[in-house]
C-alpha cells in the first residue's frame, strides 16, 4: 500500500469520526428539542383544555352536552403535536380531531422515531359521562428532525466526497518528488552518474536532493579523477617495466 492511500485513508478516517461525533450531537439536540416542544404543550393543554371543557358542559343540559362538547372540540381543531379524543360512558370512541395538515403524507423512518421519540403519557379529562384523552404525538416534529438531519447527510456526504478526492489530489501533488527521487536512485543503480534532482518548494525534500545531488557530484568527480589516474598509469614508463601492474576503469 502506498503512502499516498494510507495518508488519505487516515484523514479518512479522522473525517468519519468527525462525522459519527456530529451526528450523535444532532439527535441528541433533536430528541432534547422535541422532548421540550411535547412537554410544553402537554402542559398548556392539560391546564387551559379542562376549563374550557367545564365551561362547555355548563352552557349546556342534559343531551345538549354530548354535542356541545364535541362542538367545541371540532371548533378547537387539533392541538399543536396532541391529539384529542372523546369517549362516552361505555368507551365507545365519539370524536376525533383531525390529522395534521403539516407535511400531510410523510413519516419520519420507523427507527429515528424510536430514537428521538419522548416518552410523555397521555393524560385523561373526565367530563361527567365523558372522557376526553390528550394523547402526545410528536410525528410532526419528528419529521421536521428527520428532514433537517437528512439535508446535513446530504450535504456531509457531498463535502465527505470533496474533501477526500481533494486531499488525495493535494497528497498526490506534495509526493510527486518521491517519485523524482526514486527514479533517481535507479539511474544511479544502472551507472548514469550524471543525474540530478531538481529543486522543490518543500524544505524536507529540498535537503535530500541537495544530499543526492552532492553524493552524485561526489561520484562522479571520482570517476573523472580515476580515469585522469589510469590514463597517466598507462602513459608512465613504469607501465612498461611492470606489465603485470592491471588498472580497472
Amino acid at each position: 500500500m502506498s503512502l499516498r492511500v494510507k495518508i488519505n485513508m487516515l484523514i479518512t478516517l479522522l473525517m468519519l469520526v468527525f462525522i459519527g461525533s456530529t451526528t450523535a450531537i444532532q439527535l441528541r439536540d433533536a430528541k432534547q428539542q422535541i422532548q421540550e416542544e411535547i412537554t410544553a404543550g402537554t402542559k398548556v393543554a392539560n391546564q387551559l383544555l379542562p376549563y374550557f371543557l367545564a365551561r362547555a358542559q355548563l352552557l349546556s343540559q342534559g343531551k345538549d352536552r354530548e354535542d356541545a362538547l364535541k362542538n367545541f372540540l371540532k371548533n378547537l381543531g387539533r392541538i399543536r403535536a396532541h391529539e384529542v379524543r372523546m369517549f362516552n360512558s361505555i368507551g365507545d370512541l365519539i370524536y376525533d380531531s383531525p390529522p395534521s395538515k403539516y407535511k400531510a403524507g410523510r413519516n419520519a423512518p420507523k427507527w429515528f422515531s424510536n430514537l428521538v421519540s419522548p416518552k410523555i403519557e397521555p393524560f385523561i379529562i373526565p367530563a361527567q359521562a365523558l372522557t376526553v384523552q390528550v394523547i402526545p404525538n410528536p410525528s410532526r416534529a419528528i419529521l421536521d428532525a428527520w428532514d433537517d438531519l437528512r439535508e446535513l447527510a446530504i450535504l456531509g456526504l457531498f463535502f465527505f466526497v470533496f474533501v477526500n478526492l481533494f486531499v488525495f489530489w493535494i497528497i498526490g501533488k506534495a509526493l510527486n518528488p518521491i517519485k523524482d527521487i526514486v527514479s533517481g536512485l535507479n539511474k544511479m543503480q544502472k551507472g548514469d552518474f550524471q543525474t540530478r534532482l531538481p529543486s522543490y518548494n518543500v524544505t524536507e525534500f529540498n535537503s535530500v536532493t541537495a544530499g543526492f545531488n552532492q553524493m552524485a557530484n561526489a561520484i562522479e568527480q571520482g570517476l573523472k579523477e580515476n580515469r585522469k589516474l589510469a590514463l597517466a598509469i598507462e602513459q608512465s614508463p613504469d607501465f612498461i617495466t611492470f606489465p603485470f601492474l592491471i588498472v580497472l576503469r
